[in-house]
């Protein structure tokens, strides 16, 4: 190791973004011997910060699950060398799971939409009649849609209307929209399913429509993705919608 004042005091700086309170582990070794430390987040999304002091600049630093279930895009980790509070290096940052830990010196680096995401299934609520379905994405996350589904039980009018799909960003900005070619007609109860590859068909098969989800399919914490019909009648009632994709952490720098 290099020859430092007796002066400088070295430390490490975990900086995370989780939404699981699953324990992590910082373990590693300095030439006066071994550390470990324990991590626990809230599990809020939030970014939080630890500092943990260490005589002298590691040799091997790892940050590992040690227990428990995380699955990628649920903890996101960056850590840093600190020498008298100034941060000299990014030792390594990505995704720390169940089967992946973080370690240095191989000096891992990786954004937050590295990978593949945390699989994961959100519901709406119910709306009340003649009123849109829509699904708001948790702060501090970044949702890449899959799909997303609902149905539709059309009032007894002659009116047609036609299902879209459209994304808001958390601020309200307008989106991309999707639209289906077959409108629904009245007295239906139809389950619509968009999804990016869907083949649009030119009739209802077996009270099921696919709608083309809009692209690009992403959404940060606090857009929405909901429906968007031309023509919707007072009476007409959606029922409970659901979205899955992928699931990252939001991460703010």
């Amino acid at each position: 190791m290099l020859a430092f004042e007796h002066a400088v005091a070295f430390d490490l700086e975990f900086i995370s973004n989780s939404n699981s309170t699953t324990k992590v582990e910082l373990l590693g070794i300095t030439s006066e011997g071994m550390f470990k430390y324990p991590i626990t987040h809230a599990g809020d999304g939030n970014e939080e910060s630890k500092i943990f002091r260490i005589p002298d600049v590691p040799i091997f630093v790892t940050a590992h699950i040690p227990s428990g279930s995380v699955s990628a895009g649920q903890h996101y980790a960056r850590l840093y060398l600190r020498a008298n509070g100034e941060r000299i290096q990014r030792l390594m940052s990505g995704y720390i799971t169940s089967v992946n830990s973080l370690n240095w010196p191989d000096n891992q680096t990786g954004p937050e939409t590295s990978g593949g995401g945390n699989y994961k299934v959100i519901l709406g609520s119910n709306p009340a009649a003649g009123s849109e379905a829509s699904i708001t994405i948790p702060t501090n996350e970044l949702f890449i849609v899959h799909g997303f589904n609902v149905t539709l039980v059309t009032d007894a009018t002659a009116a047609n209307r036609r299902p879209g799909i459209e994304i808001l960003g958390w601020n309200g900005s307008a989106g991309p929209v999707g639209y289906g070619t077959t409108d629904v007609t009245a007295s239906l109860t139809t389950k619509i399913h968009a999804f990016a590859n869907a083949l649009e068909l030119s009739a209802i098969v077996n009270t099921q429509l696919q709608v083309r989800l809009p692209s690009p399919a992403i959404i940060d914490g606090g857009g929405v993705i909901r429906t968007k019909t031309l023509n919707l009648q007072a009476a007409d009632d959606y029922g409970i919608p659901q979205v899955w994709g992928e699931q990252y952490l939001w991460i703010s720098g």
